[in-house]
């Protein structure tokens, strides 16, 4: 009999312990998030913690404040919203494993003990860790916080290696509506249109594993072909513009000397017949007659 109390007492204390789990916040915009005090930011520290896992049921590798992980991120905002007694978010098993997500997590609970807000900072010399730095925050919905990230890759991506530049592209999701992933197609077209690729065959047998990216560099081909096709018909059109408006200068110019020699050779005849029609009057001569010059 004495167990039937603490077998009635199981069911009572779980759900009270779900409650507890179970917070109510939304999501913080970037912008006004960097403007919070340390106070408001250090608030979201408080409550229950959620743990990432690498895949479903798997370990729990980092885990933070869960209404701080709600305030930055729309994804797991939503999420567990929808599940709201969770304790764990399943995230990319390459985000999950690295070094990059302590270190996103980190900085996250840091900036919300300071006096200031500071960027999310890259891995110093370790490109693939800073990489996936940048896919938990496009996975996560947190693109905004990564930008910082997303500049320092973009100044690498003339001195990566294919792999490296894979990762990256992974990073981005490789899709072309991803800022990171349209500045390496943007590069590697330019690159390849002024002949800067050392090995071409390499190169191509690379960018054939990636066919999101060289469709992506192949209509940035097209769409500057079109454009030089454009200048080109506008300079052709403009230099006939230029000839035409010559050749009516100079018929202006022609016409102008034609009725200036025209109006000029009319000065002369009137001066003339002027002349004419003096000579032609009677005078009177010495002897008092009158006399017609001849």
């Amino acid at each position: 009999m004495a167990t039937i109390p603490q077998k009635a007492s199981l069911p009572s204390s779980r759900p009270s312990a779900a409650r507890n789990n179970a917070i109510e916040q939304g999501v913080i915009s970037f912008d006004t998030f960097k403007s919070l005090s340390q106070t408001e930011r250090s608030a979201l520290l408080r409550g229950p913690k959620i743990a990432f896992l690498p895949y479903l049921n798997g370990p729990r590798v980092c885990e933070m404040p869960k209404r701080l992980l709600m305030a930055v991120s729309p994804l797991a905002n939503a999420y567990i919203r929808d599940h709201p007694t969770s304790s764990t978010l399943q995230i990319d098993a390459l985000c999950a494993e690295s070094d990059a997500l302590p270190h996103v997590v980190n900085y996250l609970c840091n900036v919300c003990r300071t006096a200031k807000f500071y960027s999310l900072p890259p891995i110093s010399d370790d490109v693939e860790n800073t990489a996936i730095i940048y896919a938990i925050c496009r996975v996560l919905q947190m693109e905004e916080f990564g930008h910082h990230v997303m500049m320092q890759l973009k100044r690498l991506v003339r001195e990566l290696d294919y792999p490296e530049l894979s990762l990256i592209l992974y990073a981005a999701g490789d899709h072309p509506s991803d800022p990171l992933f349209e500045h390496i197609a943007q590069t590697l077209a330019k690159q390849r249109h002024k002949g800067l690729v050392s090995n071409v065959q390499e190169f191509k047998d690379w960018l054939t594993e990636h066919p999101m990216l060289e469709k992506a560099m192949d209509e940035i081909d097209e769409g500057h072909k079109a454009n030089r096709g454009r200048l080109s018909s506008r300079a052709s059109r403009d230099n006939g513009s230029g000839r035409a408006q010559a050749a009516q200068a100079a018929q202006a110019a022609q016409a102008a000397q034609a009725s200036q020699a025209s109006q000029a050779q009319m000065r002369r005849t009137e001066r003339e017949r002027r002349s004419i029609k003096f000579v032609g009057v009677y005078e009177h001569d010495f002897d008092g007659r009158y006399a017609e010059e001849l």
